[in-house]
């Protein structure tokens, strides 16, 4: 196949048969045989001005494989440069990317009305679901597993009844 897309020239498919190569490379524990590759992927692609998702994508490869080796700082700017490759292919096709920080030392609430669930109402549900098998025919449950009914009276009887 490589030899193939050389013939006509197909520069693209040629890489990518070379990436495949570098993963091959990885899986088999080929270490050095495989930084040799994914550099040597980086460099035809700089060669031929090739700019795609999936380099962006392999550059991440790339950068995270060389980190996990020596934590070495050109693996960040590999990375890095996939990140801004991907970023820019969602804004030439008009997705607004907006850069949110998911690690912010904030309390994240998706409801912030939403009351906290407490094993007794876990414990309620539990037997609920109990006594519904139980007349519909199925095992009857055992009474000494079986909590007490709620104070208010009425026991949640769905998930979507859960505080």
């Amino acid at each position: 196949m490589k030899m193939e897309s050389l013939a006509v020239k197909d520069t693209f498919f040629s890489r990518l048969v070379n990436q495949v190569e570098f993963l091959i490379l990885v899986n088999t524990g080929e270490v050095k045989q495989a930084l040799n590759k994914g550099y040597e992927i980086i460099n035809f692609a700089k060669k031929y001005q090739h700019d795609d998702v999936e380099l962006a994508e392999f550059k991440g490869i790339f950068g995270e494989f060389l980190y996990n080796i020596d934590k070495n700082e050109q693996a960040v700017d590999y990375i890095r440069e996939g990140r801004v490759s991907y970023w820019l292919k969602c804004r030439s096709n008009g997705l607004e990317l907006i850069p949110v920080d998911i690690n912010q030392n904030s309390n994240v609430q998706l409801n912030a009305d939403r009351k906290k669930v407490t094993e007794d109402v876990l414990q309620q549900f539990a037997t609920s679901a109990a006594s519904q098998a139980a007349a519909k025919g199925g095992a009857k449950p055992d009474p000494k597993k079986v909590a007490p009914p709620a104070k208010g009276g009425a026991q949640p009887t769905s998930v979507e009844d859960l505080p």
